[in-house]
């Protein structure tokens, strides 16, 4: 029999609506309840910057992956995992294990490893796989600054920033 592929990006989340900031902050508080006057702050916080785009750049990665992939004639399923929001990092791992994968990716959008970081995302996709008796091996890609690609891009963006700031 052999594998059916797939790729999981991982990435922190964040609330999609200003209402789901106190369960948001909740979930990134290990279950301790936030103060009113947190909640609020955080709210504003996120209002003023017109919410966070974290998902929607997530999501829009894994799409623009998947249509890369099918362009090089590759066929992997791009799922998408969230440690503090929807779709959970739980959710991926159970949908991966009801569609069949045997096999996957796992990419943390961080680029540099850190326990605090890739680490913990490494943890919860293998608790999750543990706990569904799935049968997926997964792979992970713990550190990926150094690539040339992203190093051109940041690179780019540098050049573009000291452009507009008139200091090239």
């Amino acid at each position: 029999m052999s594998a059916k592929a797939a790729v999981l990006v991982l990435a922190y989340g964040s609330p999609e609506n200003l209402d789901d900031m106190r369960e948001y902050l909740l979930d990134i508080r290990g279950g301790r309840e936030t103060p009113d006057d947190l909640v609020k702050e955080m709210t504003e916080r996120y209002r003023a910057a017109g919410g966070s785009p974290l998902n929607r750049w997530t999501q829009a990665q894994a799409h623009v992956l998947n249509q890369v992939l099918q362009q090089r004639g590759q066929s992997p399923r791009v799922y998408v995992g969230m440690r503090h929001w929807h779709p959970r990092i739980e959710s991926a791992v159970q949908n991966m294990t009801e569609d069949g994968i045997t096999e996957a990716t796992a990419i943390v959008m961080a680029p540099h490893y850190s326990t605090l970081s890739v680490s913990r995302y490494m943890g919860l996709v293998e608790k999750a796989n543990k706990e569904l008796g799935s049968p997926i091996r997964f792979f992970f890609v713990t550190s990926w600054w150094k690539q040339p690609r992203f190093l051109d891009a940041l690179e780019a963006h540098a050049v573009r920033d000291a452009v507009e700031r008139g200091v090239a």
